[in-house]
């Protein structure tokens, strides 16, 4: 296990809260961007990880898969809403739930997407 120093007093704060919408073209299928996620979140020792909490002292503690949430939505849904809906949630670091990718497939481009792509609270 690995002490969590730098990072602890943002553990449970409700306002550290970054989203990043990409807009992707062309043909993209979402399960092979499913497919792609969990790859990725494989190749990192962050993702494959949970929090663990004992003694008044955070650790990182590494997990056989990651449990980050990956979820393919509603089309054409309102990617702003959504992050909003899911920062009122908090994460199940004890589980391993440190990161949330939602898929959004549409046609063309999405009416909700400006040109300031990432969100950041």
């Amino acid at each position: 296990m690995n002490e969590i120093v730098t990072e602890r007093p943002h553990l449970f704060e409700p306002n550290v809260y970054i989203a990043v919408c990409v807009e992707m073209v062309g043909k993209v299928c979402p399960e092979k961007l499913v497919a792609a996620a969990e790859k990725a979140f494989e190749a990192n020792e962050a993702t494959m990880s949970k929090i663990v909490l004992e003694h008044g002292l955070a650790y990182y503690e590494k997990t056989p898969e990651s449990c980050c949430k990956i979820e393919i939505v509603k089309e054409n849904s309102n990617w702003i809403k959504l992050v909003s809906q899911n920062e009122k949630k908090p994460f199940a670091i004890d589980k391993g739930e440190l990161v949330r990718v939602f898929i959004i497939p549409s046609e063309g481009k999405h009416p909700d997407y400006n040109y300031g792509t990432s969100f950041s609270r």
